[in-house]
């Protein structure tokens, strides 16, 4: 039977690490982008993690609040990206966020859209040079 894996409880913000074998994706690309994308239960989509790196092998991603907003399943799958190709994929994992009390039972989660869009704009504004307002504009056309 398949390992759960520990995502948090709700509500919990960066309060731990959770580490994937992506060594399948990084030995035979070890030029490919590893990101992680997590599924929320009730999410139609999938999102792209924030708080994720890649050492050796190993991609860890230490859950946000956007990430543990609501209790229940979570799927996670690590993607490997050379140029604009998935090169490979990692086979999805089940995960949970435990349910946790003063959870805001029926309120909507945060958007995983506006978390990405605002990883985009910090990852824009380290760019020497680069005014975030107009090349996010840019981007999204």
């Amino acid at each position: 039977m398949a390992r759960v894996v520990p995502a948090g409880a709700a509500g919990e913000k960066m309060a731990r690490s959770v580490e994937i074998d992506v060594s399948e994706i990084t030995q035979p690309h070890p030029n490919a982008v590893v990101s992680l994308l997590v599924q929320r239960e009730g999410d139609e989509i999938p999102y792209t993690a924030a708080n994720t790196s890649v050492d050796g092998g190993v991609l860890s991603w230490t859950p946000d609040a956007t990430d543990t907003a609501v209790s229940g399943t979570v799927e996670l799958q690590a993607v490997g990206i050379v140029g604009e190709t998935v090169i490979a994929k990692t086979p999805v994992l089940r995960g949970r966020v435990v349910r946790s009390l003063g959870e805001n039972e029926g309120s909507d989660p945060p958007s995983a859209l506006d978390n990405w869009i605002l990883a985009l704009e910090t990852a824009i504004a380290s760019i020497p040079g680069s005014s975030t307002a107009d090349d996010l504009a840019y981007i999204i056309g």
